[in-house]
């Protein structure tokens, strides 16, 4: 037993003798050091940045959901676009396209959401301009941009109702829409 205690021991100094010497030398280096992506991925990333750039602002996906999505790309699609009355309407979007501001080396995007609720003879019966505002500064610029909305309309009579989620670029001023068509069904 004791020479177990005695080997545990050394192993525990040797490794405080490694830790050590690992320690001297990342001291000794005087600037930092980085693996760098290969010319190719720095390529395909600056040909992106471009198609980016001259595109204007649109949705890569624009959905109903089951319940709320949870972060960019993590929503459950929805299978049917039929609701009962009271029931909550969750939407996903995930805006591509928009722009950005340059400033001390930082860059911002701003989106602001705005929304109208028509009927089948394109009525609107509800709508709100800018209730929600995407917006980010960063070192890089910020693509995973995603938007979870929740609407309830109460007192919605059974019928086909059409769902308009607007969306604008504050910097670049372009403005995307996805319209949801859907159905409240009779009790």
């Amino acid at each position: 037993m004791g020479l177990g205690s005695i080997h545990k021991t050394a192993l525990v100094a040797a490794g405080l003798s490694l830790t050590l010497s690992c320690s001297t030398v990342a001291f000794s280096q005087t600037s930092a050091s980085i693996t760098t992506p290969d010319a190719a991925l720095l390529s395909a990333a600056e040909a992106y940045d471009a198609a980016w750039a001259a595109s204007k602002l649109a949705f890569a996906a624009g959905t109903f959901t089951q319940g709320s999505a949870t972060g960019y790309g993590n929503y459950v699609k929805r299978s049917d676009a039929v609701f009962a009355k009271g029931d909550t309407l969750n939407v996903y979007l995930e805006p591509v396209g928009f722009s950005f501001a340059e400033d001390d080396s930082n860059f911002s995007y701003k989106l602001s959401v705005s929304y109208r609720l028509l009927n089948s003879i394109d009525q609107v019966l509800s709508e709100e301009d800018e209730f929600s505002v995407l917006e980010g500064t960063s070192r890089n610029k910020t693509r995973q941009v995603w938007s979870a909305l929740s609407f309830q309309f109460e007192g919605l009579p059974a019928g086909d109702y059409v769902l308009e989620t607007l969306m604008d670029d504050e910097i670049g001023e372009y403005r995307a829409t996805a319209t949801l068509p859907f159905s409240v069904k009779a009790q």
